[in-house]
């Protein structure tokens, strides 16, 4: 999945029009600040990944290097006819190239998700968890990063089952902490762990109420293909969830303290 940001392609648009406007004998010295701005789209542009076409990189890699000149050793001399006649061959070319690119790169809106901006869901959704962000487990992680996607995608569904294992990935670590690293048990069941860690030493028995009652009331019913969440109800699991492994990080930190 690639990001683009609508108006920077305006922005790019916009620089490129210098272009169109160039003309034989004037002076790279009086429009330095617009020819500066241009390079530096020409060079976004031959680092872009969205461009499929070999042929559009070589046509920006070459107004690029024609840019670069003109800021350097043509800084002070007029533009030559020759020189100016290339320029604009080649821009109507990558215009071209680009025209028909671009038409076929299509770009999406994402509304927002309740109080969830598309933003967060999608590239930062383990802020929710503020100052304990960093110490979620790498696996649990990945869970919740995978969460966010799905909300943001209107996958609500899948977004509880991801949920699911996030809280099943943070129950395991939080058996390692409190058994102090005792192998973990032969089956990996959410049960057989709550049922195994309610007879640790230092366990907190309002957090083991709160995971039981999460693999009764969601858990179990998610696993079942008749059961389908609705975006509501996803936000709510989330809010569960959220309280639930916020907790577990709490205790895990003291408990490893």
């Amino acid at each position: 999945m690639n990001r683009v940001n609508l108006y920077d392609t305006y922005l790019m648009g916009k620089a490129f029009r210098l272009l169109e406007q160039i003309q034989v004998g004037v002076v790279p010295a009086t429009i330095v600040s617009d020819l500066m701005v241009l390079q530096s789209w020409l060079r976004h542009l031959t680092n872009n990944t969205l461009l499929s076409s070999g042929k559009a990189h070589e046509h920006a890699t070459i107004l690029h290097s024609a840019v670069s000149y003109m800021l350097t050793e043509w800084l002070n001399e007029p533009l030559r006819e020759e020189r100016a006649i290339i320029i604009k061959s080649v821009f109507e070319m990558l215009e071209a190239i680009l025209s028909s690119e671009f038409a076929k790169l299509h770009t999406y809106y994402i509304p927002s998700v309740g109080i969830f901006s598309t933003d967060a869901l999608l590239n930062q959704p383990e802020k929710m968890f503020f100052e304990s962000t960093n110490l979620i487990p790498d696996e649990t992680l990945i869970e919740i990063r995978e969460v966010g996607k799905c909300l943001a995608f209107s996958s609500p569904t899948a977004a509880g089952f991801h949920l699911m294992r996030a809280v099943e990935s943070m129950l395991r670590h939080y058996y390692e902490v409190l058994s102090k690293g005792a192998s973990r048990p032969a089956r990996g069941a959410m049960g057989i762990y709550l049922d195994t860690i309610l007879r640790l030493p230092g366990i907190d028995n309002e957090l083991h109420a709160a995971l039981k009652q999460i693999k009764t009331l969601y858990r179990d019913p998610i696993a079942h293909l008749e059961v389908v969440l609705t975006g509501p109800e996803a936000i709510s699991l989330l809010g569960v969830v959220q309280r639930a492994i916020s907790r577990t990080l709490t205790l895990m930190k003291s408990t490893a303290s």
